[in-house]
């Protein structure tokens, strides 16, 4: 699925986060600098009680600033502003192409770094469907604003019934209270609420995939990275296992 404007959602990294904005490219002595939306929802992007961030998002730029050999500072800013900072940004991560235009003067990877899987959830114990064409009339759960490519003549039929929440947690909630069939949810969010709080392993995912969406790194051009080097630090973290470890600090396996 994707929204009209995607993205909309252990111990700190230790790392230190920058928040002020930059306004000249990276030079020596300084960090690079990438942006963040502060609309990615968990386990991308984690509030702390302190204020500030952890996640998945957070974690792979340390690990890619690592292996850049150059120090990384995130600047957290609201969907609205996120665009606007480009000028001031060295590279990006987490955009799709299936979520818009790519930001002016950036150039992505030519490959995705990580895919995120979008899948049919319901009840735990209730043996979901094999696939999207056993499904009729049933209420499905999603999120207003947001585009569900594979799902549209459905809902436009009326075969499926779309059930709109402001949210991903609301859409949750709805499930659990019956209000919804099925949600449709990233599986990487669905495995760490599991995790997180018990009372999200009654919802579980079933074997109908809606979607797989390919995010990639970018960097601007006369930044303080080229693309050469920074396809070379994505591969060797993606080759030393890297991503599948920031991946598994906020997704590992729940025993029901």
């Amino acid at each position: 699925m994707k929204a009209a404007a995607r993205p909309r959602t252990p111990s700190l990294p230790g790392w230190a986060v920058v928040l002020a904005l930059a306004t000249a490219p990276a030079t020596a002595g300084e960090p690079l600098r990438a942006a963040v939306s502060t609309s990615w929802a968990p386990p991308f992007l984690i509030t702390t009680p302190e204020g500030g961030y952890r996640g998945i998002i957070p974690d792979w730029y340390q690990a890619l600033g690592a292996a850049l050999g150059q120090p990384l500072a995130l600047d957290y800013l609201p969907p609205r502003r996120l665009e606007q900072q480009g000028r001031r940004q060295d590279l990006r991560c987490f955009g799709a192409r299936e979520w818009g235009r790519l930001e002016p003067g950036f150039v992505d990877a030519a490959q995705p770094f990580m895919h995120v899987d979008e899948v049919l959830a319901g009840p735990t114990g209730r043996a979901g469907p094999a696939s999207l064409a056993q499904l009729k009339g049933e209420r499905i759960g999603t999120v207003v604003s947001y585009g569900y490519p594979t799902l549209e003549e459905a809902f436009r039929s009326g075969r499926l019934r779309r059930e709109d929440a402001p949210n991903e947690i609301k859409m949750l909630h709805k499930q659990l209270q019956g209000r919804t069939d099925y949600v449709v949810i990233r599986r990487l969010t669905l495995e760490h609420l599991r995790l997180a709080q018990p009372q999200w392993r009654a919802l579980s995912a079933t074997p109908v995939r809606v979607s797989s969406t390919g995010l990639y790194c970018g960097v601007r051009e006369g930044g303080g990275v080229t693309l050469a080097a920074l396809q070379a630090a994505q591969a060797r973290l993606l080759r030393d296992g890297t991503l599948q470890r920031v991946l598994n600090r906020y997704t590992a396996p729940v025993t029901r």
